[in-house]
């Protein structure tokens, strides 16, 4: 198989950690491979622009994973596969109320914004099952966005930290999905789930990645 074969499977965080080091090896070595990502990557998340901005149920996502789930197909197949499972789905929740619409949409565009940058590196963020629960996009002026997949459940908060000579240090608080914040001088960067106003020590940590 092909190395672009991998992509839509590594946007969509279906690779194994093996999988995803050869790739990202690759794409070191490939601006070619690189620029298919960049633009791979875009037509994705140019998805969400395309619906009405919604905030739908969680069943609603469980849904669009049974339609996905084992699916391997040509990379351009895959992301109409996406875009087609999204439009079935939502066209059945038209009457769920939007909770927070503006805050929705301001998310949207800043992820948007960030993902447009060419330079910008980014690596999912996993749970201790190897389940994806965010992504993590950095650049090379230090600055640092992470994007959960879901918001904090509502008596809890995220909380961003850096790792510096094995310790954590808090980078701040917050609830939705998309917090914004800077990575240089770590080693690591992470989040954690823990009780309103944060906690001096990571309590309930969900995952991070390497940044050095």
């Amino acid at each position: 198989m092909e190395f672009r074969d991998l992509l839509p499977d590594y946007l969509l965080g279906q690779l194994d950690s093996e999988e995803a080091r050869r790739l990202e090896a690759q794409l070191e070595r490939s601006p070619e491979l690189q620029a298919e990502l960049n633009s791979l990557r875009a037509a994705l998340f140019r998805l969400p622009e395309q619906l009405a901005p919604i905030t739908p149920p969680p069943r609603v996502w469980s849904r669009i994973q049974k339609r996905l789930r084992g699916r391997r197909l040509l990379p351009w197949s895959q992301i109409a596969a996406v875009a087609a499972s999204l439009a079935l789905v939502f066209a059945g929740i038209g009457l769920y109320q939007l909770q927070s619409l503006r805050a929705l949409q301001a998310e949207q565009a800043k992820i948007a914004r960030w993902l447009a940058i060419p330079e910008g590196k980014w690596r999912a963020i996993k749970n201790a099952q190897g389940e994806g629960i965010g992504t993590m996009i950095w650049l090379e002026d230090g600055s640092c966005l992470i994007v959960m997949k879901d918001p904090a459940p509502r008596d809890r908060v995220y909380q961003a930290w850096g790792r510096k000579d094995g310790q954590p240090v808090s980078l701040g608080i917050f609830r939705g999905r998309v917090y914004e914040t800077r990575y240089e001088g770590f080693e690591r960067m992470g989040v954690s789930l823990e009780p309103p106003g944060g906690s001096p020590q990571p309590t309930q940590p969900l995952g991070s990645v390497p940044v050095s």
